[in-house]
C-alpha cells in the first residue's frame, strides 16, 4: 500500500495536465481519448468468468447470462436464493479514481446502490488490484463491513495490500482456481523521487524550493531535498502507525482462521491461491460461481433471520430463537412462545443477569474491603514481629557480652566460691553441730602463720 503524500499530488496533475495539453495542442477530441471505464466495460470479462461452471454441494442453479438491475445499473446473477449484484474492483485503487478508471468513492457508492436495490439479495466483489493509496483504503474496507447484504469477494489475478485490506471485511473470499492468483502484501511503503542527480547531470533545471519564515516544516518530503533524519523518523512513526491498523484490521476480519504465525504475513509476502487458503487468508478456492453460490446462500440465512424476526406464525414461532442462544434456554422451553411472551422472558433474563451482576459488583467490593483489611493486618504483623526479632537480637547480644565478662579470669584476691550443696555436705560431715562457716583466704594465712611459729625452734613456748 502506497503512502500517499499531498506534496507529491502537483507533480502527479502535472502529468496529466501536459498530457492534456499536448491533446488539445494536436486539436485532437479529449473526449475522443479520454474514456472513462464503467461497468459494462468488464461485462465480457465477467461473462468469461461465468462460463466456468461448478458443481457444488450447495449449488445454485447459476445462470450464465445476467442482467444490469433497472434500479442499481449493476450487473447482476440471478439465483435460487436470491439476485447477486457483480462489483469488479480492478486496477490500482486511489480515492477518486483516475482519467480512465474508478475510485474507491466509486466502488463505495455502487455498494450503496446495491444495498439500497430491493432486486439484490447479495454482492460480489470481483477483484485484481495491486493496491493503492493509504488515503481512502479505511473508509471502503468499513463500506465492505457495514454492509446490509452479504458481501463476498471473488480472487482474479492480484488481491494485493490495499485491496487485501478491504477484501479482508468481506463475509467470504474465494480465490480463482483457474486463474493464478495472488493475496498478501500486507504492509505500507513510500515511494520518494530523488530528481537531484538529474540536476546534477544538467537533465533538469536547478529548482530551489524557498518556505516562509514561518513554514519551516512545509512539504519536507519532496523529489528535489534529501531526507533529514528527524523527518525519516517521523516518517517511519507514520508507516509504523499505518501498518499497525492494517494489521489489527486483516486479523479482526479473518477472525480465528487466520494463522497469524505464517511465516512473512505481516511482513508483505505475498501467497498463491492454496497457499492463502492453507493459512486462513481466503476462505475457499474455486469460480466466481463458487463465489456467487456462497454469497447467495449468505443472503439466504439472512433472509430467513429476517422472516423469522418479522413474518412467523404464532403457532410456529421461530422468534425465541435468540433466548436459546443469548440465555442457553432449551427449544422446549422457548417452544409456542410469541413474539411479546419472547421479550417478556427475555426482559426477566436481562433483569436477573442485571441482578447478578449487581450481586457480583457488590461482592467484588466486599471483597476488596477484606483483602484491604487483611493487608493491613499483615503488615501490623510483620511490623510486630520485626520488632519482636530486634529484641532478640538485642538480648542475645547482651547474653553474649554476659558471658564473656563472666569468664574473663579476675586479678587480685581470690575468692573461693562453693555452692549450697557443698556447704550442706561439709555441715552433714560435722554431724550437724557446726553452724555454716565461710572462710576467706586470711583465715588461710593466719593458719599457715600459727604452724610456722609452732614450727620455729627459736619460739618461745
Amino acid at each position: 500500500m502506497l503512502h500517499t503524500l499531498a506534496a507529491q499530488h502537483w507533480l502527479i496533475e502535472e502529468g496529466y495536465l501536459n498530457r492534456v495539453l499536448s491533446i488539445l495542442h494536436s486539436g485532437r477530441s479529449l473526449d475522443s481519448l479520454i474514456h472513462k471505464q464503467n461497468v459494462k466495460d468488464y461485462m465480457p470479462r465477467l461473462q468469461g468468468l461465468l462460463s466456468f461452471t461448478e458443481v457444488e454441494a450447495h449449488a445454485t442453479d447459476l445462470q450464465n447470462e445476467f442482467q444490469l438491475a433497472e434500479s442499481s445499473g449493476l450487473p447482476v446473477v440471478q439465483t435460487k436464493q436470491g439476485n447477486i449484484a457483480l462489483i469488479p474492483v480492478i486496477g490500482a485503487l486511489t480515492k477518486y479514481g483516475e482519467l480512465c478508471g474508478y475510485g474507491m468513492q466509486d466502488y463505495q457508492n455502487m455498494i450503496a446502490r446495491a444495498n439500497a436495490d430491493s432486486s439484490i439479495d447479495g454482492i460480489v466483489l470481483i477483484m485484481d488490484t495491486p493496491g493503492g493509496s493509504v488515503d481512502g483504503t479505511p473508509e471502503f474496507g468499513l463500506t465492505v463491513k457495514s454492509s446490509l447484504k452479504p458481501i463476498g469477494v471473488f480472487g482474479d489475478g492480484m488481491v494485493a495490500s490495499a485491496g487485501m485490506w478491504v477484501a479482508s471485511q468481506a463475509d467470504v473470499i474465494v480465490g480463482n482456481k483457474n486463474n493464478p492468483t495472488a493475496f498478501g502484501s500486507i504492509g505500507t511503503l513510500m515511494v520518494k523521487q530523488d530528481m537531484a542527480n538529474l540536476v546534477e547531470a544538467g537533465r533538469m533545471q536547478k529548482v530551489e524550493i524557498i518556505r516562509a519564515p514561518q513554514s519551516t516544516e512545509k512539504a519536507l518530503i519532496n523529489s528535489l531535498e534529501p531526507l533529514t533524519e528527524e523527518t525519516r523518523a517521523l516518517l517511519m512513526d507514520e508507516l509504523r502507525s499505518i501498518t499497525n491498523d492494517f494489521i489489527g484490521t486483516v486479523k479482526a476480519g479473518r477472525g480465528d482462521a487466520l494463522d497469524v504465525k505464517a511465516d512473512g504475513l505481516f511482513k508483505g509476502r505475498m501467497f498463491d491461491t492454496y497457499k492463502a487458503k492453507q493459512i486462513g487468508l481466503i476462505d475457499s478456492v474455486g469460480t466466481l460461481q463458487t463465489a456467487v453460490n456462497k454469497v447467495a446462500e449468505l443472503a439466504k440465512e439472512k433472509k430467513k433471520m429476517t422472516t423469522t424476526g418479522s413474518n412467523a406464525s404464532e403457532d410456529t414461532m421461530n422468534k425465541p430463537n435468540w433466548l436459546v442462544s443469548l440465555f442457553s434456554k432449551t427449544e422446549s422451553e422457548t417452544a409456542g412462545l410469541t413474539e411479546e411472551q419472547a421479550l417478556e422472558e427475555g426482559k426477566k433474563e436481562v433483569a436477573t443477569l442485571q441482578a447478578a451482576l449487581k450481586a457480583a459488583e457488590d461482592e467484588k467490593v466486599a471483597l476488596s474491603t477484606r483483602i484491604s483489611t487483611l493487608e493491613s493486618q499483615f503488615n501490623t504483623a510483620t511490623a510486630a514481629a520485626d520488632a519482636a526479632a530486634k529484641q532478640v537480637n538485642e538480648l542475645t547480644e547482651a547474653n553474649t557480652q554476659l558471658k564473656a565478662a563472666l569468664d574473663k579470669k579476675p586479678t587480685g584476691q581470690a575468692t573461693t566460691i562453693i555452692s549450697d550443696e557443698q556447704r550442706e555436705a561439709q555441715l552433714a560431715n560435722e554431724n550437724g553441730t557446726k553452724e555454716k562457716t565461710y572462710r576467706t583466704s586470711a583465715d588461710d594465712e593466719a593458719d599457715q602463720m600459727v604452724a610456722l611459729s609452732n614450727a620455729n625452734p627459736f619460739t618461745k613456748k
